[in-house]
Parts: C-alpha cells; sequence; structure tokens
C-alpha cells in the first residue's frame, strides 16, 4: 500500500503515523510520529541533457541548476533505462550550496547500450535524523540519448 499527500507546502514539516492491517483486518498499533518536509525541486528546465534527441556528451556528464534557496545536503542521481529497469543510482555531495550549475560525471564502469534512450532525475536530501532523511525533493524525469564514445 501507498499514500501520497498531494496537499502540502514547501518548507512546512508535515508530521504522520502510519498503522499496519493484514488481510484478515488485524491492525497494529500506531507506530511513532515520522515528519518530512518537502523541498522545492530542482525545475526539468534546468538539467542538461533533457530531451530524446539531447545525446550524452563524451565526457558523460549530467548537469543542473539549482537556485540558493534550496536547503540540501546531497543529491540523488538515479538512472532508468527506457523500459524503467534501474541503472544506477548514486548519493553524491554538492561541489558548492551556495546555488549555481553543478554537475557529475557518470563513471565509465556502467555500460549504456549505444542509440537509446535513458532517463535521469537529481533528488535532493536533507536533515538526516539516524539516517533516514525527513526533507527533501525529487525532480522531474529528463532524459538524454546516448550515441557511444
Amino acid at each position: 500500500m501507498e499514500y501520497v499527500d498531494w496537499n502540502v507546502d514547501i518548507g512546512s514539516p508535515y508530521f504522520y503515523k502510519i498503522i499496519s492491517q493484514d488481510i484478515t483486518d488485524n491492525r497494529s498499533l500506531f507506530s511513532d510520529s515520522i515528519s518530512y518536509t518537502l523541498l522545492s525541486t530542482i525545475n526539468a528546465e534546468w538539467v542538461h541533457p533533457n530531451g530524446n534527441y539531447d545525446v550524452l556528451g563524451e565526457d558523460r556528464k549530467l548537469n543542473w541548476w539549482y537556485p540558493p534557496n534550496i536547503e540540501m545536503e546531497d543529491y540523488c542521481i538515479t538512472i532508468l533505462s527506457s523500459e524503467n529497469d534501474l541503472i544506477l543510482r548514486e548519493i553524491i555531495v554538492p561541489n558548492n550550496y551556495t546555488g549555481g550549475w553543478d554537475s557529475w560525471q557518470i563513471p565509465l564502469q556502467f555500460d549504456f547500450e549505444v542509440n537509446m534512450v535513458y532517463q535521469w532525475r537529481i533528488d535532493t536530501g536533507a536533515k538526516y535524523i539516524d539516517g533516514y532523511e525527513v526533507a527533501g525533493s525529487e525532480s522531474y524525469w529528463a532524459t538524454f540519448l546516448y550515441q557511444g564514445i
């Protein structure tokens, strides 16, 4: 089961409790309260490459711009195949925390199929408590065409 709270404001903390229920309607006690704060997202217009015909460069760099008001500690880069298979997910530290352009080079160990389109996004994470992210955002999906090196 999944729950998406569509009525949240950016920057406001929200608190949730969960309860489990099995197929015979047995219910658990409520969990401890957990919180999450939605941060501003990196806009799809601020990422490059982005488009089914936008070729990933020979340097294999993904580039994005973020405004200085995004309060984050790290990024999570996700790349999927055109069939939505996970290619890689990597947590990286920003080059700076003051806003502007940033980039990450995809390591050569990750092989791509020539002339295929891949999806990627750059998420932000912040305010970790006991190893769990309690603030962050997900960007929109971007795409790139891989034509080989």
